[in-house]
Parts: C-alpha cells; sequence; structure tokens
C-alpha cells in the first residue's frame, strides 16, 4: 500500500508545471563603443597629425597609405576581433596590437579616388565575453594638388626659393597637378601681390595659367601657394613660397678698366665668380644672411656664347664653402663644409655627392688642373689644435694623408685651410697651422706625402702658371711671391690694398687682385708696376684680358 502511495505521488509531482527557480538569471553581456583614429604615415598630408574617426563619416587622404588605431574599453578576444574586421575593397594590410585594447590596422595602396570602408562588425567580443557595437567609416585617398613654378625666360628660377632679377615685366607659369578653381586662385594671388607690380593672371586651362607682373627695384614679390584651393576645394600642398625681388643691372666687361667691352648685362647680387678652364663659361655666387651668422649661398653659371643663366643649386655656408672648376669646363665641384658635390653647369644633371654621407668638417679645397683630383682636408677631431687629413680623391680613388695640418676656429667658425694644387700636379701647396695664430706655408707630395717646409705665414695661395712661385697673402693683408725652390719672397702687393683673391694670367706675367668690397689690381711683371681701378669685381682671365663686374 505504502508503495502504491508513493508511485502515486511521484506521477502527481512529476505532473505539476515547472515552477520558477529562486535564483536570477545571469544579464546579456554589455556592448562596447569602440573609438577610433585615423593618421597617415608620410610627411605630405592634409590630416595634421591623428584625427579622431566618427562612425559614419568619410575622411580625406593625400597619401596612399594610413593607420587606423581602434582603442577598446577592455582587453579584447584578438582572433575574434581579427575576423569582425574587414577593408573594402580588399587591400594589403597589416595589424598588429601594442596593448591588450589598442590594435593598430595599416593600409597600403589606398586607391585614388575611390572611397574604401572600414568596418568592425558587432562580433568582435572582448575576454569578458561582452562585444562590440557595430562601427565603421569610409576613408578617400585624394591626392592634394601641387604646382610648379618657374619665370620664364630666366633658367633655373623655380619655385620654392628666393631670386634677385633684373627689375622688368616677367611672367611666372605656375602648371598645376589638378584643375583648379580659377576665382579663388585669382582671388588669393592677385590681391597678395603689390598693386603697383600690375599683376595679371591669364589661364590657358585650369591646370596652367600665366603671372604676369613688373618686377620693381627694390620691392618684392613673395608667391604663397598655400591654401589655392582646387576645383573640389582641396588646397594646394606647397607651403614654400617664391619670393622675387627687382634688382638694378651691372655689367659684365672684358679687358683692362677703364677701357672694356660689354659682353652682357647682369644681376647685382653677385659678388663673386671665377671663369672656366675653356673660358667659356662663368661660375658666379649670389650671397644672403641666413640663420646662425651662416649664408645662404646660390650657385649660377653663365654661358658666356648663350649668355644663358643656370641655377646650379643653393647651399648653406659656415665658413667652409668653397666652389671651383674642375677640367673639362663643364662641371664644378663645391665643398660644402660635410661634403664635395659636383654641380653640372648645364643644368642637365642634378647635383652628384662625391664622398660618402658622414659626420666630419671639410676645410679648404683645391682642384688639380689636368687631372680634376680634390684635395681637401678632414676634421679627425674637433678641439682646438685637433689634427686634420689631407685627403685627395677623384679618378677613382681616394687617398688620405693623416695629421699633416691642425684645426682651430675663429669667432666660432673653423679656420679654412688655404690650399692649391702647382701646374704639374707635382705639389700641394698649404698652410699647416702649427698654433692658433701661425700658419706655416707647406709643400706635400700628392703621391708619396712627403712634406717641404717652405716658411713664413700664409692666409691665401695660388699657384702660378710655371708651378715654380706662389703668389702668398699674409695676416696683415699684404701680399708676396714665394719661389717655391728656396722660400724666399718678393713684396707684390701692399696690406693697404685689402685684396683677397688673385687670378693668374695664362703666360704668368702678370696676375690680378681682387678687393672685397670692390676694385682690382693688376700687377705687371716684366714693368714691375700695378694699375688699379677702384671699382669691380675681377672673375679671372680671358686669354690677356680680364673678365670683370662693374657697376
Amino acid at each position: 500500500m505504502k508503495t502504491r502511495f508513493v508511485i502515486m505521488m511521484i506521477a502527481v509531482l512529476l505532473a505539476l508545471p515547472a515552477l520558477p527557480s529562486c535564483r536570477r538569471a545571469a544579464p546579456p553581456p554589455p556592448s562596447l563603443n569602440v573609438q577610433a583614429s585615423l593618421v597617415q604615415v608620410t610627411e605630405t598630408h592634409l590630416l595634421p597629425g591623428e584625427v579622431a574617426v566618427g562612425a559614419g563619416k568619410s575622411y580625406l587622404v593625400g597619401t596612399p597609405e594610413v593607420v587606423v588605431t581602434f582603442r577598446f574599453p577592455e582587453a579584447m578576444d584578438r582572433g575574434s576581433v581579427g575576423a569582425a574586421l574587414a577593408v573594402t575593397p580588399a587591400l594589403e594590410r597589416e595589424i598588429q596590437w601594442t596593448d591588450g585594447n589598442v590594435l593598430q590596422l595599416r593600409l597600403a595602396g589606398l586607391p585614388l579616388d575611390r572611397p574604401v570602408e572600414i568596418t568592425l562588425a558587432g562580433g568582435a567580443r572582448a575576454t569578458s565575453g561582452a562585444t562590440t557595437l557595430p562601427f565603421g567609416f569610409t576613408v578617400l585617398r585624394n591626392e592634394p594638388p601641387r604646382v610648379v613654378a618657374s619665370v620664364e625666360g630666366q633658367p633655373g628660377v623655380t619655385a620654392p626659393g628666393m631670386y634677385r632679377l633684373l627689375a622688368g615685366r616677367k611672367t611666372i607659369r605656375l602648371d598645376f597637378t589638378r584643375a583648379m578653381d580659377r576665382g579663388a586662385v585669382e582671388q588669393m594671388l592677385l590681391t597678395a601681390i603689390d598693386p603697383r607690380c600690375q599683376p595679371a593672371l591669364r589661364w590657358e586651362s585650369d591646370e596652367l595659367a600665366h603671372l604676369d607682373l613688373d618686377l620693381l627695384q627694390g620691392l618684392s614679390v613673395r608667391v604663397s601657394f598655400l591654401g589655392w584651393p582646387d576645383h573640389r576645394g582641396v588646397p594646394v600642398i606647397d607651403p614654400a613660397p617664391l619670393v622675387l625681388e627687382g634688382v638694378g643691372t651691372v655689367q659684365l666687361a672684358r679687358g683692362t678698366p677703364p677701357d672694356h667691352t660689354v659682353l652682357t648685362t647682369l644681376l647685382d647680387q653677385f659678388q663673386e665668380g671665377s671663369v672656366s678652364p675653356d673660358g667659356r663659361r662663368v661660375a658666379l655666387l649670389e650671397r644672403f644672411t641666413g640663420q646662425d651668422e651662416a649664408q645662404e649661398v646660390v650657385v649660377w653659371a653663365l654661358d658666356l656664347g648663350t649668355k644663358g643663366l643656370t641655377r646650379l643649386g643653393s647651399f648653406t655656408d659656415y665658413g667652409q664653402f668653397a666652389a671651383s672648376w674642375l677640367p673639362d669646363s663643364r662641371h664644378l665641384v663645391v665643398n660644402t663644409g660635410s661634403n664635395l658635390v659636383e654641380l653640372d653647369a648645364t643644368g642637365r644633371e642634378g647635383p652628384r655627392e662625391l664622398l660618402e654621407p658622414a659626420d666630419r668638417t671639410l676645410l679648404g679645397m683645391a682642384v688639380a688642373p689636368r687631372s680634376g683630383r680634390i684635395a681637401c682636408f678632414v676634421a679627425a677631431g674637433r678641439e682646438e689644435g685637433a689634427a686634420l687629413d689631407l685627403l685627395i680623391t677623384g679618378k677613382g680613388t681616394t687617398t688620405t694623408y693623416p695629421a699633416v695640418s691642425h684645426l682651430y676656429s675663429r669667432e666660432g667658425f673653423w679656420v679654412p685651410v688655404a690650399c692649391a694644387w702647382s701646374s704639374d700636379e707635382s705639389a700641394i701647396a698649404f698652410a699647416d697651422l702649427r698654433t692658433r695664430n701661425e700658419a706655416m706655408l707647406t709643400l706635400i707630395d700628392p703621391e708619396k706625402g712627403g712634406t717641404r717646409v717652405l716658411g713664413g705665414q700664409a692666409e691665401f695661395l695660388a699657384f702660378s702658371p710655371s708651378g715654380r712661385e706662389l703668389a702668398v697673402r699674409n695676416p696683415d693683408g699684404s701680399w708676396d711671391l714665394v719661389d717655391t725652390g728656396d722660400g724666399s719672397r718678393t713684396p707684390l702687393v701692399p696690406a693697404q690694398d685689402a685684396c683677397a683673391v688673385v687670378f693668374w694670367a695664362p703666360g704668368g706675367e702678370r696676375a690680378c687682385f681682387g678687393r672685397p668690397e670692390g676694385g682690382l689690381l693688376v700687377w705687371d711683371r716684366e714693368q714691375g708696376t700695378v694699375a688699379t681701378a677702384t671699382r669691380g669685381i675681377p672673375l679671372g682671365w680671358l686669354g690677356s684680358e680680364i673678365l670683370w663686374l662693374t657697376p
């Protein structure tokens, strides 16, 4: 009986509906909000730095490579995040976790003018089980417009940079890489130019315009391209301006002052230069005051036959800059203070560094008149009195003679070491800085390295064409003629003339000296006389005549 009762009770209990549990069910995992930012990889960009990205928004980029950073509120399950992350169209991508909750997505090869959708589906989950809310945005790569500005009829004058040009009516050609908003460009350009220049803009197409203006003497015209919009409203990315300054004229003259023949009309900024070995070209230097007491030096080449003037390059001079022609009369070599750079005087080839990049100081420079080998001094140390190595490079070889001179400074700049090759290349003369105030005239054999002290001071020197004499400037500014055989000296130019450079005539019978502030002297060996002129800057000899600049 008891057994039947128990069975019946069990059956009743099984037939009853299930009673609710006394325990509460666990809440669903929370949803996570995702934050993202976009940063461009290259320097040329429209988005400055890192920009926050909002869901559903589009962002314009100027480069084909970007990095998207996703920041999650907590540590994430990396596998689920990678599976939920999608890029349409498919691009080359790289995923990198910098922390448990920070993901960087690097995308390469963004197509031009085609939107790329980046989405993170809701399937991404945290290690706690929480899932992300869907998140997505669009990136559009659209290259910013660029402009190449050049002054028509002035070879080598191309933005950016500062140029001093002969005053008069000029035309600046503006070549854009994108169709531009003509009205907006004219509004921004013409209102920024002095109305006295009477600027006018002529459009040949939406991508090509010509700016005509009167370049007045003593007046600077600044053309800044930053902010000029294209037809989409995207600004030109070229922060460096083109600055033109109108100047007067000087004459390039030939002969002995005051009788001369004018060859051409030049700009007035040139204060130094030299004639090429074949007499067909002239290297001209212009200098601008730079920062930290340095000077900006622009190198130009003038073709005496065509009268064409070509800008070859610009450099910063901290006191070591030097320029010299190579024997082929087409190339120049300059000492920038840290490297030797070869320049093509025709402008057809770009600058070429002749030494491997290194942390060094180069002092002085001389070019061999036949082989074109280049000699200069390299600072092995940068302390006062540190040793200097003589380096000779060219013809596929480089030779170094250690510790032949020493390093000293003057007013914070390292003192350049004067040096020169003899005409037969059997010797290099240089000033060996024995102490801070003493530079002993010395000869070195460029093949064997043996040295011979001639004695006496030397701040600047130049071999005569025969190679048996040296014109040497003394510390007081006077010049002597030194016999390379016995070191004997004959006075040439007194100190009060304050000459800084010397050019030997091809036969060695005459020499031309030039003053830094202008004016020149011509020494005649046979007559033993010195003819002077108070104005003019000598550039060298054309046969038996001097080439010089005169106001």
